[in-house]
C-alpha cells in the first residue's frame, strides 16, 4: 500500500510435511495435484518399503512425496519456491534427487 521500495514480494506458500509412521518416515513438498500437462514420476520399491513421486510442470518441480525416500524437506522447498528450471539436470534429478537438488542448491545459494 505505501510502495515501499524496500519490502520483497512475497514469494508464496509450499506445504511442508514430514512425519513418522510405523517405523517409516513420510516426506511431503508441495502440491499433490498435478496441474495439466505436468508430468508425474512415480517409484514404488515395496521390498524396503520405499514410495516416491515427482511432480514437474515446464521442467519445474511442482511436488515430491516420499516415504522412506532421502531427500531435504527445506531445499525440495527452495526448488518450488524459487522455479527453479531442473531441465538441463532433468534425468538425475528424477533418478538421485536429493544429491541433484543438493548439488543444484550449492551452486544457486553462492
Amino acid at each position: 500500500m505505501a510502495e515501499d521500495s524496500t519490502l520483497t514480494r512475497y514469494r508464496g506458500a509450499v506445504p511442508i510435511n514430514t512425519y513418522g509412521f510405523f517405523g517409516n518416515h513420510a516426506i511431503a513438498v508441495g502440491s499433490k495435484l498435478a496441474p495439466p500437462g505436468a508430468e508425474v514420476v512415480v517409484r514404488i520399491r515395496p521390498d524396503d518399503n520405499r514410495y516416491l513421486k515427482i511432480i514437474l510442470h515446464d521442467n519445474r518441480l511442482h511436488g515430491i512425496f516420499g516415504i522412506n525416500e532421502p531427500f531435504d524437506a527445506g531445499v525440495m522447498w527452495e526448488l518450488i519456491l524459487g522455479r527453479i528450471d531442473l531441465g538441463p539436470v532433468r534425468e538425475r534429478f528424477l533418478e538421485r534427487p536429493q544429491d541433484t537438488a543438493r548439488t543444484l542448491m550449492s551452486r544457486l545459494w553462492r
